[in-house]
């Protein structure tokens, strides 16, 4: 399945941004079966409304999204913003 080897090639973490047509989706938290997130219209951005997706979900959305992870995780809180 498409969404397998995308999840193989870029596992989930948390810090992640990805980049999208309109903005920047970084990964807050992750469990086995949710993510929390936020979407940000500008990398600068510190102010934006978490919120929860299932983990296959939000894997189905950055796929047709055609999303470009431009950040890989990080283990000491937020090193990009």
């Amino acid at each position: 399945m498409e969404i397998e080897r995308e999840r193989r090639k870029h596992p989930l973490e948390k810090g992640q941004v990805w980049k999208l047509e309109h903005g920047y989706l970084q990964i807050l938290e992750l469990s086995n079966r949710h993510v929390r997130y936020k979407i940000l219209r500008q990398l600068q951005q510190h102010v934006a409304t978490p919120s929860l997706i299932g983990v296959v979900e939000l894997l189905i959305y950055l796929c047709h999204s055609e999303a470009k992870l431009i950040n890989e995780g990080c283990q000491f809180g937020n090193c990009l913003i």
